[in-house]
């Protein structure tokens, strides 16, 4: 049983390997933030591309499991990165003048899951794209 620590380091390392996704499929993204918290949720990746803010929600799943990784974006959860995207903007001082939301989901073997087996199979799964993802 996977305890809080390792989800979480697990969870930085899916949000790494997203990064290095992203990044290599755009290549004009830059990073603007990781991890921003605010009182009314996070957002775990936030890029500029070529002027427009991409805010990427990233998700882990096992192949076939009973919720799909966009699916476990549930209405909850959209009305949370609303929010957190809203107390962001609301900070924001870049040019950026547009936005969109992005799903990032990798799609892993369930042997994957384990710490040790994710570490000898390195990207051992697939990267899902669903990109400009409607929040309401």
């Amino acid at each position: 049983m996977q305890t809080t620590l390792d989800k979480r380091a697990f969870g930085l390392r899916i949000e790494n390997r997203a990064e290095t996704w992203f990044t290599s499929k755009y290549p004009r993204a830059r990073l603007v933030a990781r991890n921003f918290t605010c009182k009314s949720g996070e957002i775990d990746l936030i890029f500029d591309v070529a002027g427009e803010l991409v805010f990427v929600e990233v998700r882990a799943r096992v192949r076939g499991a009973w919720v799909s990784g966009i699916e476990s974006v549930t209405l909850r959860k959209r009305k949370r990165l609303e929010r957190a995207i809203g107390v962001f903007l609301s900070r924001y001082r870049g040019s950026a003048r547009t936005l969109r939301v992005d799903v990032l989901v990798f799609e892993m073997e369930s042997g994957m899951v384990s710490e040790l087996v994710w570490d000898q199979a390195g990207e051992s799964g697939s990267w899902i794209h669903y990109p400009n993802v409607r929040l309401d």
